[in-house]
């Protein structure tokens, strides 16, 4: 089972199957995070085979539907829980309220205090569900997963970080972690790394874990791996033009002519089915997503073998549908091959569009490539980053020479865009390891001056907010990097002989065993000078329930028995009085604290809803429940059961060519327990929109 799977299974599983009985609908409403992990996970098919019929935008005015329950899927904050409160009339201007009752689904634990105050407030009643699921990232893929904060880099780079922000983060960063059901061991970055925030999310991440295992949401498992690292262990990938063709295609067609375009949000590509394209009903749309089976094959396949496998599906497909095309074998005045032939032929049809649709693809990849610009440009690339040639000669500074005609067009050669020459200059920088000996200012304003890229050249500048130390100062510090891995280049292509980071960071923890812990430490918390505490003492000190009788924690099930939500009638309009004694207490000799939601579930009659007491605590006296989490369950990817899995966090940004990384050291575990590598960041980025990113981090 995939990344995408366990979320998906998780959100029908937990939210809606509980809740749906045969012949009713209900509503989903949700947020902008909530949606999109939704339109992410499920289709509109799933969406009304669990009995969901409409999907509303909790931030939008919407029709009173009150013959119609809702199901809320939203972020605990405050702004979330306002707007659910005007759905019930507490705050709006006329009496009323425009659903039938509500069932609230939070993406992540939701603080008690909110939980006091929706107990508190009028819309008690009408609640009938309260649950965390604990899932607060978009799944984009099998393995990779973004946290989409499209914003964060800018924070983590630009100082504008803040305390709040970075709990944020580490909350959704630890849901991955839940969905997963493991309870990794931090590790950080300690090479060139000069950002406070790295050591801030890792402490965090840290200590909700620790809470997530008191409240047994997670199992103690400490054979997985959680690696955060900052964007400066590899400035060099997000910059480089990658072959690939799921990275080619995103670089070079996402900022293209709107007749062949990728959209890098929606991953969708639109192209003209015809070559008449000024007729609109010759736009055709393909969805780029794992679930069609062409894509999964090729996405990580350099480009000319993508082209390759393409023939050969396209040449299988034609035996396989011969008698379609006037050369089979069948009787076409048989009535029965007649028949067949007319089942088998929307089949072929949607087959052959599909492939066709690739075809289409890889060609207007090809095309932008060898536009004049693209070619020359992915070969200095290269050399640059290697800092090698394609013979394994090191390029020295016969190398200034090669980069002359990129920023100065000699006899009417190729035009290269700002965009293109600021890659250039970047990686040429990084080769020469900043300013110094190699690289005086003069010659790089120069070089700047020459490209006509002056309003560009605040990324070269906002390289050492990164931790890269571009202009040679002592405000960074001189750490050694790890060494890169050798790898043979033999039967490499020539445009790919790069090697991101990344991979070798996955390679030592998953082949080879030995990642250096010099330069990837455990994190510990005691290190930032907080003391964690002793494993006797942790339900009493760290535990994220403050009040012994909060209704958070499973204890009354076994983990491989999922708790189920109570009944779900509508509460009575008449008034209900609570028993005096409705809390559930322990016998004098034992803690309190085991008292939990589940075990008041268990009870042959069900509470009906919570109100606050008069010493702030919250009392269970109607039907509603919050349960926790999704329960503990054994994932499975690919297809097997998995072992450890190494997780790893980029902080603000990944590239397409890093996500291919983790796909390819996954398949090569051929065992039943070997390791997973699941990647993810703030945000996906193309090198465009990367460097956008760069040349306005201060803005």
């Amino acid at each position: 089972m995939s990344l995408k799977d366990a979320a998906r299974k998780i959100i029908v599983d937990d939210m809606f199957r509980p809740l749906h009985i045969r012949g009713e609908w209900k509503i989903l409403v949700v947020d902008t995070l909530g949606k999109k992990i939704i339109s992410t996970c499920l289709k509109m098919k799933d969406m009304l085979d669990n009995g969901i019929t409409l999907i509303e935008d909790l931030s939008k005015a919407r029709q009173p539907l009150t013959y119609l329950d809702a199901v809320y899927f939203v972020r605990p904050n405050q702004e979330n829980i306002g707007h659910i409160k005007k759905d019930f009339g507490e705050v709006r201007e006329y009496s009323g309220r425009l659903y039938k009752n509500a069932h609230l689904f939070f993406t992540e634990i939701i603080p008690d205090e909110m939980l006091k105050d929706i107990a508190k407030s009028d819309i008690a009643p009408f609640v009938q569900t309260v649950k965390e699921l604990n899932l607060a990232f978009l799944p984009i893929e099998e393995r990779v997963f973004s946290l989409d904060n499209p914003a964060a880099y800018n924070e983590y780079y630009g100082g504008k970080m803040t305390d709040k922000r970075l709990d944020e983060i580490a909350e959704q960063l630890v849901t991955v972690c839940a969905t997963l059901d493991e309870s990794p061991c931090p590790k950080v970055r300690t090479c060139n790394s000069n950002l406070d925030c790295v050591k801030k999310l890792a402490t965090k991440v840290q200590a909700k874990l620790e809470k997530y295992k008191d409240a047994d949401i997670l199992t103690a498992n400490n054979k997985s791996q959680l690696i955060i690292l900052d964007r400066g262990f590899d400035p060099i990938s997000p910059f480089l033009h990658e072959l690939t063709f799921q990275s080619m295609a995103y670089d070079l067609l996402s900022a293209v002519a709107a007749s062949s375009k990728i959209d890098p949000v929606k991953n969708t590509y639109t192209f003209d089915s015809t070559k008449d394209s000024s007729l609109d009903d010759n736009k055709k749309e393909i969805i780029l997503d794992t679930s069609n089976e062409v894509w999964r094959e090729l996405r990580h396949h350099h480009i000319s073998t993508v082209l390759q496998i393409v023939n050969q599906k396209t040449n299988a497909l034609m035996d396989k549908y011969a008698n379609l095309r006037g050369s089979g074998g069948g009787d076409p005045n048989s009535m029965l091959d007649m028949k067949s032939m007319i089942n088998k032929m929307p089949k072929y049809k949607r087959e052959e569009a599909n492939l066709n649709s690739f075809i289409k693809l890889a060609e207007d990849c090809m095309t932008a490539y060898n536009s004049g610009t693209v070619e020359r440009a992915v070969k200095l690339e290269q050399d640059m980053s290697t800092g090698f040639d394609s013979t394994g000669k090191p390029i020295g500074e016969r190398f200034v020479k090669a980069c002359v005609p990129v920023f100065v067009p000699q006899n009417n050669g190729p035009l290269f865009t700002h965009y293109q020459k600021l890659r250039v200059l970047i990686l040429y920088v990084l080769n020469k390891k900043g300013l110094g000996k190699h690289l005086t200012k003069e010659t790089l304003l120069k070089l700047i001056e020459r490209a006509e890229i002056k309003k560009e050249e605040k990324a070269v500048n906002n390289m050492i907010d990164l931790g890269i130390d571009i202009f040679g100062t002592s405000e960074i510090q001189d750490r050694r990097e790890p060494p890169r891995k050798e790898r043979d280049t033999s039967g490499v292509f020539e445009t790919s002989r790069w090697t991101p980071v990344v991979m070798d960071i996955m390679e030592a923890v998953v082949h080879e065993k030995n990642l250096d812990t010099s330069h990837y430490p455990f994190f510990h918390a005691e290190s930032q000078g907080e003391e964690r505490p002793a494993p006797e003492s942790r339900k009493d000190t760290t535990s994220p329930r403050k009040h012994t009788t909060s209704p958070r924690k499973h204890t009354a099930s076994p983990p491989h028995k999922r708790i189920t939500s109570p009944t779900l009638n509508p509460p009575s309009r008449k008034k209900i009085i609570s028993p005096p004694n409705r809390r559930t207490t322990s016998p004098p000799n034992q803690s309190n604290k085991r008292t939990t939601a589940n075990k008041r579930i268990s009870n042959e009659k069900p509470p009906r809803y919570k109100k606050i007491k008069n010493d702030g605590d919250i009392d269970v006296v109607g039907k509603t429940s919050l349960m926790r989490g999704h329960g503990k369950k054994q994932q499975v990817m690919g297809g097997r059961a998995t072992g450890p899995k190494l997780i790893i966090f980029v902080m603000g940004s990944i590239s397409y060519s890093e996500m291919r990384c983790a796909h390819q050291v996954s398949e090569t575990q051929t065992t039943r327990n070997g390791w997973e590598v699941i990647i993810g960041s703030d945000n996906i980025l193309t090198p465009e929109r990367y460097l956008d990113n760069l040349i306005k981090l201060k803005d």
